[in-house]
């Protein structure tokens, strides 16, 4: 083999071997990239899922972004927004039914009323508001809840518990069980939608309802009493026209067998 020939053999072995070398890594390389995507994949999609770093916001919410220093975003659309590390979300409803009643989770959050005539109950009532729709109105809203819609509730309800006060002073017990009753909820419904608590917070109300009237034993046993005197008495009424007008047929057929006589 000439010298030539033989440098060129030791070339191609060595461009051969170099060949097979870089195959041998690409066969471990590649491998390990896989691998490596798929384990990097998986601790980040469990680390996300960890932490909540997206967060729904549904139809019919919006809701307030907040991070760790305090700044705030308010999102209106609905979609998967992406919450960071630290970032807190707070949903509030665009519309809204709140009940000012007695339940086991909810606690007693009923207005307790004096009437006119010293008679007490508690006012069951309903009201569904509509919440501030501009973004300007919906920051004054959080900042002056605290982003805590718990403090516009109780907000509400102490608005509630000072118009049913000042509205019970006018009706008396009975008039409230009977025949003014919706007189009453009428004018509640008007003293409560002048209440500032709808300026404050640019909340609208669409409805009140008064759901139940709750009187207390003493006043109940008084009205109870009440309602049977005046049955009594409206019985006496009509047994008392209907002896007038039989006394009348009596007098009228007297006249006729006399004329006929």
């Amino acid at each position: 083999m000439f010298k030539s020939d033989k440098k060129e053999y030791l070339n191609y072995t060595e461009e051969y071997l170099a060949e097979q070398r870089a195959v041998r890594k690409a066969k471990v390389f590649i491998p390990f990239m896989i691998v490596l995507v798929v384990v990097v994949s998986v601790s980040l999609g469990i680390m996300f899922m960890r932490y909540n770093c997206f967060e729904t916001i549904s139809e019919g919410c919006w809701a307030v972004l907040e991070s760790s220093t305090k700044d705030r975003e308010v999102v209106d659309e609905s979609g998967y927004y992406y919450t960071g590390f630290g970032l807190g979300v707070t949903r509030y409803p665009k519309q809204d039914t709140i009940a000012f009643d007695n339940t086991e989770g909810g606690g007693d959050t009923r207005a307790k009323v004096v009437f006119a005539d010293g008679g007490c109950a508690y006012l069951y009532s309903l009201v569904r508001i509509d919440l501030p729709k501009k973004v300007d109105d919906r920051i004054r809203f959080i900042n002056l809840t605290n982003n805590d819609y718990s403090n516009f509730e109780e907000s509400l309800r102490f608005a509630v518990i000072t118009a049913s006060k000042e509205i019970a002073m006018d009706f008396t017990s009975i008039e409230v069980l009977s025949f003014r009753r919706a007189e009453f909820a009428n004018s509640l419904y008007e003293r409560i939608e002048k209440s500032s608590v709808f300026a404050d917070y640019g909340v609208t109300m669409t409805q009140f309802s008064l759901t139940g009237t709750e009187f207390d034993p003493q006043t109940q046993r008084f009205l109870t009493k009440l309602l049977e005197e005046r049955e009594k008495a409206n019985e006496d009424v009509r047994l008392a026209k209907r002896e007038q007008k039989a006394a009348e047929h009596r007098v009228m057929a007297e006249r006729l067998k006399q004329e006929v006589e």
